[in-house]
């Protein structure tokens, strides 16, 4: 007998473990053992619904779409930067001097008058002092005392040297040239800073990513099914209890489960901010001033000196010495005798005079001009300067260049699945089917009310 020969009654069960009303149909049978024969007993039952439970996925995260940021690309490179200006820088060579002695006439020449003072001899010579005289004898002579001059010492002249007159005299004598002294003021530099651009400017990309918005949806976790129960008949009649009991269909609703999703709500987008290129402070040293050679004159070097110049040369004056008398008393006859004449001879004293040997007389010996040797200093070579330009000064310095900006690559997420577990219909019961029982001593009888 087929399910579909059996009569459907409503009949209001009590559902178990769901909160569905749940729809049967009612099938009132009476199945009895049935021996075959070979003796086998069978018991004639509905077969029921089979479910096999299986892992579903379903969608926790629905799909959406990212952006895979790619950096900017640099290329280290150096650049290089002039740390330090170029400037000149001087060698000098002070002049050199040698040594040159040249003589200086400290004192004219002059011409030495000596006097060669005269000379005298002495000289003795009989003086007359008495005359000679006739003696009379009968008339005495007379004499008188008379003074008489005397030479003594010859006139003569002498000689007086005046001597050569000389003035003192200051002089300035060069004893060093005149020249240059060189001096190098060196280059002069001040330090500032200097911004020097070590990595380009460049796009940052940003990913605001995706925003979901959390909902809740029933999910079919057991399809719509059906099985079979039994019942018992009401006001049954048969003493056979198994002919009080109905098998009724079941309908179950599906079962459903609250699961979690993520919708998306605003897609991915990518957010761009330019970066400014980077700069680096670096201490640089500009020229202020360049190197120059100072001039100095140096001044030439004298040296005072006191010299005698001939004023007046000498010469020679001429002074008459007088000669020299003495003055004697001579006895002079002053009567002669008048008588008889007795000649009584002259009487003589001896004199001592001087008298002018060799005159005075000059000689002229000549002086020398004093000379005296003094060391100068004279230029042998000038001062002198060449001039050396330095180089500048370069520094490399480690930059950043940009190859290529910072781009996004749109990248395609796929959804996120939750596991979940869900009971599938595999085969359809309520067949009737024949079962293999143990055998009852009473015959089986199958009767079916419609």
């Amino acid at each position: 007998m087929s399910l579909r020969e059996a009569t459907l009654t409503p009949l209001r069960v009590k559902p178990i473990g769901i909160s569905f009303s749940t729809a049967t149909v009612l099938l009132s049978f009476n199945v009895s053992q049935a021996a075959d024969a070979d003796g086998k007993c069978y018991h004639l039952d509905y077969t029921v619904d089979e479910y096999k439970t299986v892992k579903d996925k379903i969608i926790a995260k629905q799909a959406s779409s990212g952006f895979s940021i790619t950096p900017p690309s640099f290329q280290d490179t150096t650049t290089r930067v002039k740390v330090k200006e170029a400037y000149s820088d001087f060698e000098v060579t002070q002049a050199v001097y040698r040594k040159d002695p040249i003589t200086i006439k400290m004192q004219d020449a002059r011409t030495d008058i000596e006097v060669i003072p005269v000379s005298f001899d002495t000289v003795t010579e009989k003086v007359l002092v008495q005359e000679a005289y006739t003696k009379l004898e009968l008339i005495p002579q007379t004499f008188k005392i008379v003074d008489k001059v005397q030479l003594v010492k010859e006139a003569y002249t002498r000689l007086e040297v005046i001597p050569a007159v000389y003035e003192t005299v200051t002089e300035q004598i060069l004893v060093k040239e005149a020249s240059t002294r060189l001096k190098v003021e060196p280059a002069i530099f001040t330090t500032k800073q200097e911004s020097v651009q070590v990595k380009d400017a460049y796009t940052s990309l940003f990913v605001n990513p995706a925003t979901f918005e959390p909902v809740v949806e029933n999910v079919v976790i057991r399809e719509e099914s059906s099985h079979w129960e039994k019942v018992a008949i009401d006001d049954c009649r048969s003493v056979q209890p198994r002919d009080c009991i109905q098998t009724c269909l079941v309908i179950d609703p599906p079962i459903w489960e609250k699961a979690s999703k993520q919708v998306l709500k605003q897609a991915a987008k990518v957010m761009s901010y330019p970066k400014p290129a980077t700069f680096s402070s670096m201490a640089i040293q500009a020229l202020v001033k360049d190197a120059q050679v100072v001039k100095t004159p140096v001044l030439a070097g004298y040296k005072t000196l006191q010299k005698k110049v001939l004023k007046t040369p000498a010469s020679v004056r001429k002074i008459d010495v007088p000669a020299e008398y003495k003055q004697i008393q001579v006895k002079v006859i002053d009567q002669a005798a008048s008588v008889k004449e007795i000649v009584v001879p002259a009487v003589y004293t001896e004199v001592t005079k001087t008298v002018i040997r060799t005159p005075e007389r000059t000689t002229e010996t000549p002086v020398k001009p004093i000379f005296k040797e003094i060391m100068t200093e004279v230029v042998d070579a000038p001062s002198k300067s060449s001039r050396t330009v330095i180089d500048a000064v370069y520094k490399d310095v480690p930059v950043q260049t940009l190859l290529k900006d910072a781009y996004t690559t749109s990248v395609a997420i796929p959804p996120e699945y939750q596991e979940i577990e869900k009971s599938v219909l595999m085969k359809k019961g309520g067949v009737l089917k024949m079962l293999e029982v143990e055998c009852e001593a009473e015959s089986v009888k199958i009767s079916a009310n419609h």
